[in-house]
């Protein structure tokens, strides 16, 4: 590689860091205005996929390269609210994934789909123009206040990761589909719905998609997260 191109590498590299950080502060800002329109009190989040760089204060660096890009898989978490009239009481998260493209059935099947520490690797993902990047709405609502749960540890499976699985392999690529786990007769349902991210880009876009959600929950559960 000669010292131009090396150049030019390295202004590509400036330019992705730069459309990260628009992108982080976008999508930042969808959190937020998203918490406000449905008054949660609070977002908190951490990230999925990536680990921490830290394990007792000491930085790891020996493990995967996408640790420093957290946002890679992002779940806001947007508290609870409890609704005294109807008995009911939500937990509720924001996913966001920002590239789909290791959510494919036979990635594990893939050379070089892992390196030598188990570590997923982008060369063995979806080509990037056949994924997607998606906001998912994943809503807890029981009859009781059940003990707080980060990770809303349910699904087809009772785990997150079933849970996971279900939204991004086994129905991966359909917008705005809906899916229902369990039932309030029984004292629980999940209720969650993905959207592409393209849906997220202006305000107006963003009404729409947090109302569409907001239709579901109203239907299967009577609450108006909108009053």
């Amino acid at each position: 590689m000669s010292a131009h191109d090396i150049d030019q590498s390295l202004v590509q590299l400036r330019q992705a860091m730069r459309l990260c950080f628009e992108y982080q502060q976008s999508m930042l800002s969808v959190a937020y205005y998203i918490k406000n329109k449905l008054h949660f009190p609070r977002l908190t989040g951490w990230q999925h996929y990536s680990k921490s760089l830290y394990d007792g204060g000491t930085l790891r660096l020996r493990t995967w390269a996408w640790n420093f890009l957290p946002s890679f898989f992002f779940d806001y978490h947007l508290d609870s609210r409890s609704f005294e009239k109807q008995g009911l009481y939500v937990k509720a998260s924001l996913l966001q994934l920002s590239d789909d493209g290791c959510y494919v059935s036979d990635f594990y099947d893939r050379p070089g789909s892992v390196n030598e520490h188990g570590c997923p690797q982008p060369s063995a993902f979806e080509p990037s123009e056949n994924s997607n990047s998606w906001l998912t709405f994943v809503f807890d609502v029981s009859k009781k206040e059940n003990q707080f749960d980060f990770w809303l540890k349910k699904g087809p499976d009772g785990d997150y990761k079933s849970l996971l699985k279900d939204l991004f392999i086994t129905h991966r690529g359909q917008d705005q589909q809906v899916f229902i786990y369990g039932s309030l007769d029984n004292g629980e349902m999940i209720i969650a719905q993905k959207f592409k991210l393209q849906h997220f880009v202006d305000q107006a876009g963003t009404d729409a998609a947090v109302k569409t959600f907001c239709d579901v929950v109203q239907e299967k559960t009577g609450l108006d997260l909108l009053a």
